[in-house]
């Protein structure tokens, strides 16, 4: 699953990917990860979260400046 960044809409889909990523991992088929990524400059940096009851998102700084930047 992609997502592409435009604005705050991520959010939503951020929600979407924690509360269900680990449930394509249990569930299958086949070989998914149940990490989540953020591809930006070029490279893939995994977004931290743990999941459970509520789900815990903790975002690097990097992701943070960007969500910031959707604000304005």
């Amino acid at each position: 699953m992609i997502y592409p960044i435009r604005d705050l809409k991520v959010v939503g889909a951020l929600k979407m990917f924690f509360n269900n990523v680990p449930k394509f991992f249990t569930e299958g088929p086949g070989s998914l990860t149940r990490e989540i990524y953020w591809y930006h400059d070029g490279q893939y940096e995994t977004l931290n979260y743990e999941f459970g009851k509520n789900v815990k998102f903790t975002p690097s700084e990097a992701f943070l400046e960007l969500l910031n930047e959707r604000l304005e």
